[in-house]
């Protein structure tokens, strides 16, 4: 970019650029910024650089009235999901609702299963706004609880049998939680805390109840009240609860069936890990519609053998890959030459970490001639109630971007409470339905993420997510603000690593730090000093403890 003065009335501004990287679109949005820069200055010699505008009239505009026309009636009154669900029980009660295993219940049979359990619930004083605790692994039975908590007019809180038990009575005491589930088949949670009412659903008495029990209950919730619990890493060294209302969850899923129609002929994959909020999707869109769902057993979604044994075996439609383990289903497709594992595939949604390039394409490549399966970037965080918006990719792209809002959420891109227009990079700033309440017993936290809307009406929540608007209405993602990270999806923060590994007592100093390997997986690296020599297994050994597997750094060393 250069300035010349063509006569002695005035300055020009030329720009080179090589077209084979810049588009002409995109130089001249650059150009008119940067033109619009030397307006406000010109005009105001005395303007501070951080009110500087980096938005052009016609591009806020364009973002606050095309970008987010995203409003959209579903016209639901005081309806909630469990409306939808019972709504299926009556339509199609004959149908296979749940397959596990070799079991498989119809949507009467579950329905009446999960009623019996509500109002068992209901008599130990669950209510709205109660947080009952599920601390499973994924089974019919881990299923039928949670429908059985949401339906009493509570709000279910996931809780990994993995977790370390210091985590775990950490979540239930912060959480206040008044009932746990557990499956003594698989494990029996030791706890300190007396107060807590432990249930356990491999109990064959706890389904069993009186004829009317098997009827629906009355329904008690507002759109507004809490739904699920889902806790997240935090940079203090414990983790947070993000508490997601109705409101948002209904808003999400109805959004996602309207833009990719399920319907009761569809079979649904529900293979994410349920501590994961993507799994919340997969647990309740199947029964709003007459869908079917189907449960892997536990650890069955870590190996791409048993992924496509469960697609092909029930004839799955819908399902979810996380980019780095569709990495891996895909090196295995086409190593074993599987690709008709896709022929019974509509949507291949994926989340949770950057999907790129060359994954869109090898997807497209193995499913061409075999299905006309759709591959979706989707993009969310855990306080939004799960995606936010929506990409369906294409082969030989160059970019993959994170796409458009869905239905009745706005983002923004801004520098502080400064929007940014289209081409410049700035912070995602979330409004609209989808919005957690906040999180749990941290009003401090929820003021500082959830601010005013300074682009209009309501709460905007900060994501940390560095992304810039397309000019065709896309936002492309590129980076975090912090050092918050996703490891499989699964999003932690190194601060909260870093204290644990703090917090052993011969650890003098410790740093942990995150590199990409040749897969482009993100590997945690720890380092430490301590006045004894301690080996690094030890260390890794003693971060269990407190620490889930996935946020213990895989490569340690001591200085």
């Amino acid at each position: 970019i250069s300035m010349r003065r063509p006569n002695r009335d005035g300055l020009e501004m030329v720009v080179d650029y090589d077209p084979t990287l810049y588009s002409y679109e995109y130089i001249t949005q650059m150009y008119n910024v940067i033109n619009s820069l030397i307006e406000q200055i010109i005009g105001n010699p005395d303007i501070k650089v951080k009110e500087l505008q980096f938005c052009t009239k016609k591009d806020a505009e364009k973002i606050m009235t095309c970008f987010n026309a995203t409003e959209y009636d579903f016209s639901t009154g005081d309806r909630t999901i469990i409306d939808f669900f019972e709504e299926s029980a009556k339509r199609y009660p004959e149908k296979t609702a749940v397959v596990f295993g070799d079991k498989s219940v119809t949507y009467k049979e579950f329905n009446q299963k999960v009623n019996i359990l509500a109002h068992k619930l209901r008599k130990l004083g669950i209510t709205r706004k109660s947080i009952v605790a599920v601390n499973m692994d994924r089974s019919d039975l881990m299923l039928a609880g949670i429908f059985a908590i949401v339906k009493a007019g509570g709000a279910y809180m996931p809780v990994s049998t993995a977790f370390p038990q210091q985590r775990i009575e950490y979540m239930l005491n912060d959480s206040d939680a008044k009932v746990l589930f557990y499956d003594g088949n698989v494990s029996k949670p030791e706890l300190e805390n007396g107060d807590i009412v432990m249930v356990d659903l491999s109990d064959s008495s706890v389904w069993r109840g009186q004829k009317d029990d098997e009827n629906n209950p009355e329904h008690i919730n507002t759109l507004d009240d809490p739904v699920y619990v889902i806790y997240t890493s935090g940079t203090t060294g414990n983790p947070k609860g993000v508490v997601n209302v109705h409101k948002g969850l209904l808003n999400r899923i109805l959004w996602m069936n309207r833009r990719y129609p399920a319907s009761k002929g569809d079979v649904i994959l529900q293979k994410t890990v349920f501590t994961f909020d993507v799994s919340v999707w997969e647990i309740f869109w199947w029964s709003m519609f007459g869908a079917t769902v189907v449960l892997p057993m536990q650890g069955d979604e870590k190996e791409p053998v048993l992924i496509a044994e469960a697609i092909q075996k029930n004839k799955v439609t819908i399902m979810h890959f996380v980019p780095t383990m569709l990495d891996n289903f895909l090196e295995y497709v086409i190593s074993a030459g599987k690709q008709n594992v896709w022929s019974n595939l509509k949507y291949v949604f994926s989340s949770g970490e950057a999907l790129h390039v060359n994954t869109v394409n090898t997807f497209y490549q193995t499913t061409d001639r075999v299905s006309d399966v759709k591959l979706i970037n989707v993009y969310g965080p855990t306080e939004a109630s799960i995606d936010v918006s929506y990409y369906d990719c294409k082969p030989q792209e160059e970019i993959i971007p994170i796409g458009k809002p869905i239905d009745n959420i706005k983002l923004y891109i801004a520098r502080g409470t400064t929007l940014c227009g289209i081409g410049i990079p700035g912070e995602v700033l979330i409004t609209g339905a989808g919005l957690a309440s906040g999180y749990l017993n941290n009003s401090k936290l929820t003021e500082e993420k959830f601010i005013k809307n300074p682009f209009g009406e309501g709460k905007a929540y900060r994501t940390g997510d560095c992304a810039a608007w397309l000019p065709d209405g896309n936002i492309q993602y590129f980076k975090r603000f912090d050092t918050q990270i996703k490891i499989h999806g699964q999003r932690l923060e190194i601060g909260e690593v870093e204290n644990a590994l703090l917090a052993i007592d011969v650890v003098k100093e410790g740093v942990v730090i995150c590199r990409k390997n040749e897969q482009n997986e993100n590997i945690l690296y720890g380092y430490y000093t301590s006045e004894k020599d301690i080996k690094p297994v030890d260390v890794q050994k003693l971060l269990t403890q407190t620490l889930p597997g996935y946020m213990i750094p895989r490569y340690m060393m001591q200085i």
